[in-house]
């Protein structure tokens, strides 16, 4: 007899008004508490679970950034990366062009070893400048 698996879907979304450029900064970082869209988990845990989808939204500023580049790290700082530097094409909003998007399939098993469950989202574009209005992610447990 065949076994069911189910599992819980679950969302966090972080938001900003930092303004990214075309490289990494410490100032261009939204941190995800993973533990705090679970209601069932205290806030200290440890986070180690599948992200499946990071949905990222800009508001132009200057210039044309077609690209969006991301890492996640386990650490304020940018230094202990977990989800290594990946690109993707900021699609324009319908009615309005200065709104961008952009969503990564990640697909991967993430664990903060730092003992908390909090994820830093680093950010930077191609060319230009933009707002860093929102981070979503959405994984399952």
């Amino acid at each position: 007899m065949a076994q069911q698996v189910s599992f819980r879907i679950n969302t966090i979304t972080g938001t900003s008004t930092e303004v990214l450029g075309t490289s990494y900064n410490t100032t261009d970082v939204i941190a995800l508490d993973m533990a705090a869209a679970q209601a069932y988990q205290p806030s200290v845990m440890q986070f180690a679970n599948v992200i499946d989808v990071l949905r990222f939204k800009v508001a132009v500023q200057s210039g044309s950034p077609t690209k969006l580049t991301m890492k996640v790290c386990l650490d304020a700082a940018g230094d202990e990366c977990i989800l290594t530097s990946t690109e993707a094409t900021l699609e324009a909003g319908v009615t309005t062009a200065a709104t961008m998007c952009c969503s990564f399939s990640v697909g991967a098993a993430l664990a903060q070893t730092l003992g908390n469950a909090t994820l830093h989202v680093f950010a930077k574009l191609d060319a230009g400048t933009a707002t860093y209005s929102q981070v979503t992610a959405t994984w399952r447990d």
